[in-house]
């Protein structure tokens, strides 16, 4: 799973929530959020830490790969609210991403 813009994130997000049977329609923002929140839910708008991400973009020289893999478990985060059921949606769905499981427990 390799995207470069927030459609792509967007599609591999629905296609996750729609197998695990929940809501997947959802919007997506970067947006100012206090700095120890990564992210989100309100109502049907993932909100993510625009600082966080900034500071992820910049670590990883905006690195296609990293950054996907960033914003997908930090929608995953705010979605599930459980690291154990993102750990477990990650496993399932982006198995063949070494990075993830990493990220997840940086994040």
């Amino acid at each position: 799973m390799l995207c470069r813009d927030m459609e792509c994130i967007k599609g591999v997000i629905r296609r996750i929530l729609e197998e695990e049977g929940k809501e997947s329609d959802v919007d997506i923002q970067i947006t100012d959020l206090p700095y120890n929140q990564l992210s989100v839910l309100e109502g049907k708008v993932v909100k993510i830490n625009s600082l966080r991400y900034e500071s992820m973009s910049i670590q990883s020289g905006n690195e296609s790969l990293i950054m996907s893999t960033f914003l997908i478990i930090a929608i995953l985060k705010a979605i599930y609210r459980d690291d154990n059921e993102v750990k477990r949606v990650l496993e399932t769905y982006l198995k063949d991403n070494g990075i993830a499981s990493k990220m997840l427990n940086m994040l």
